[in-house]
């Protein structure tokens, strides 16, 4: 839908994006967007290919990783299957905040907010609004404040 992006991994420095691509004759389906400067390295198919042929280590590490990131992406799905936008929300902010606070880091906009939730930032909004009016939550431009932790927890239980 317009205005909807749905972030699929922060990666961190040594992580690999796109490596599905080894395996499938297919572009990849996802972009990916550096937050900060970022030196990448592009190794050829056919390079990664035969490591994987000739190095039994390499080729578990790799099979390892694909399957963290199926998990990922499985449980990815499932939220989004089966939590509101205001469930995802109420989870996204306890798991960030540190004693009861989410600070906004530089990167987080409303929209970046959003494609993290696999929302329009306008529901986003929306969402944060309605915590906040409940008194889970107390909103200011710097930060966001977890008021009742129990209460957000119960929000993000999924849908019943």
């Amino acid at each position: 839908a317009e205005g909807r992006e749905q972030i699929l991994h922060f990666l961190k420095a040594g992580e690999v994006f796109g490596g599905m691509t080894v395996f499938v004759s297919q572009p990849m389906p996802a972009t990916a967007i550096a937050l900060e400067p970022t030196e990448l390295w592009q190794l050829p198919r056919n390079v990664v290919r035969q490591a994987l042929l000739t190095e039994p280590q390499f080729a578990l590490r790799v099979i390892e990783y694909m399957g963290e990131r199926i998990n990922d992406l499985v449980a990815l799905v499932a939220d989004l299957s089966l939590r509101s936008v205001t469930a995802r929300l109420a989870r996204q902010l306890m798991e960030n905040a540190v004693d009861d606070v989410v600070q906004r880091q530089r990167w987080a906009t409303q929209a970046e907010m959003a494609a993290r939730l696999g929302a329009a930032p306008d529901v986003v909004n929306r969402a944060l609004r309605s915590l906040s009016d409940a008194g889970l939550i107390e909103l200011s431009r710097q930060q966001i404040r977890i008021l009742d932790r129990v209460g957000l927890a119960d929000k993000a239980l999924p849908d019943r």
